[in-house]
């Protein structure tokens, strides 16, 4: 048996010489990629590759050949892994190859969508060489077109905006130079304050975009929105909108009003009861300095808020000869002295010099937002309190209050 097994062992090796040999590659181009068209203006690069067998020894070169009406290029493709620039580049041809990795049989050329100046049919015949010798050739037919803008099919968006809610629309379009040419769409609001949102892609001809309450932020009634759909080259196209906007009035919170003494031995302020009428201490000498706090909310966010104001006037003052000063919700380093910036909370400071007469007096704050509507006025009553007796051995004028840093002294109780 196993004389058997050795004699027909030269028998299967003689087989197996005779198999095809699975590694064996005939020089030959297997395929080539280009887009499906060249847009006239397209920003963006054009990568052509090919993909060649080159078994054998030799200087092998890839050549497109490109020919269309009264024009004609070649244009060489290296499989270099992008290094090495062409020292002599054909038109529209970028110096360095844009190939991904050397020595893999594909062969790459990037070209600037205006390599060629005519439109129409461009026929691209890749030779596949060896030592100068043509050894294989593919052929393929690309049009070079104008580019088109595109074209809005549909835009589906509500036309009521109530105060506070959001605002979302869909809008389904169409490029004729291919989806591959859109840029992200837009929403635009023009007049007054010019804003606009971006889109997000939900499928090949799908976009949607959502607006907060911002939308409505400076606006009421009747607002024309403009969808905008972008190519590439520069190109829109516009559907508009109409959308009934919402606006009420900004909110004052007077249950969180809060009011502050500055105490010059601890060099911070300590809290001042808010309750329903306001006990201010009057100083013995110089001035107390005081930081008031409310916030204030819009429906239509911060953005719609024009601007919050107080004042503190004799009850006898008419209300149109009330001195009022603004509030800010700017922070620290801005005149209202705010502590905190963009939380919402409006913020003043003032001053009770120690001879202001004694009065009734009430503070106020107001707002208003970006289309003239007030928010409800709030008012406290004002009393002042008699200034606490100096210690023994004191004098009046020797208890002066440090003063905040960057306290405006200029506003005071009027």
């Amino acid at each position: 048996m196993r004389l058997w097994l050795l004699a027909a062992l030269p028998l299967f090796w003689s087989c197996a010489d005779n198999l095809p040999d699975s590694q064996s590659q005939t020089p030959e181009l297997v395929r080539v990629e280009t887009p499906a068209q060249f847009v006239e203006g397209w920003a963006t690069t054009l990568e052509i590759r090919a993909l060649a067998q080159t078994p054998e020894e030799g200087d092998w070169a890839l050549v497109m050949q490109v020919e269309a009406n009264g024009f004609q290029e070649d244009y060489l493709l290296r499989d270099d892994g992008n290094h090495g620039a062409l020292g002599e580049p054909a038109p529209g041809q970028e110096t360095l190859s844009g190939d991904n990795v050397a020595g893999d049989g594909w062969f790459t050329t990037r070209l600037s969508a205006d390599f060629s100046p005519v439109l129409g049919a461009h026929t691209l015949r890749f030779s596949l060489r060896r030592d100068g010798v043509e050894v294989d050739f593919r052929q393929v037919t690309r049009d070079r077109v104008e580019n088109r803008a595109p074209e809005i099919i549909e835009v589906v968006a509500p036309d009521l905006l109530p105060s506070g809610g959001s605002f979302s629309a869909s809008l389904r379009v169409y490029d004729p130079n291919g989806q591959e040419d859109l840029l992200p769409a837009q929403l635009r609001q023009s007049g007054g304050v010019m804003r606009s949102w971006t889109f997000t892609q939900d499928g090949d001809s799908l976009w949607s975009v959502t607006v907060g309450p911002e939308l409505a932020a400076g606006r009421q009634g009747l607002d024309t929105l403009e969808v905008v759909a972008l190519d590439r080259v520069g190109h829109e196209s516009v559907r508009q909108v109409v959308v009934d906007l919402e606006n009420t009035p900004p909110v004052l919170d007077t249950a969180a009003f809060g009011l502050w003494i500055w105490d010059s031995v601890q060099e911070g302020f300590i809290p001042v009861t808010p309750v329903d009428t306001l006990r201010l201490q009057m100083p013995a000498s110089d001035a107390a300095f005081f930081h008031l706090a409310l916030p204030i909310a819009d429906a239509q966010t911060a953005a719609d808020l024009a601007w919050a104001q107080w004042s503190i006037a004799r009850v006898t003052t008419p209300l149109d000869q009330v001195v009022w000063y603004e509030m800010d919700d700017l922070g620290p380093d801005h005149e209202a002295g705010d502590w905190v910036a963009d939380d919402g909370v409006w913020s003043g400071a003032f001053q009770l010099p120690w001879d202001s007469p004694i009065a009734d007096r009430v503070l106020r704050i107001r707002a208003l937002d970006q289309v003239g509507q007030p928010s409800t006025m709030a008012e406290w009553p004002v009393r002042q309190l008699p200034a606490a007796v100096p210690p023994r051995g004191g004098a009046m004028s020797d208890i002066t209050p440090g003063r905040p840093r960057g306290f405006n002294a200029e506003r005071a109780v009027q």
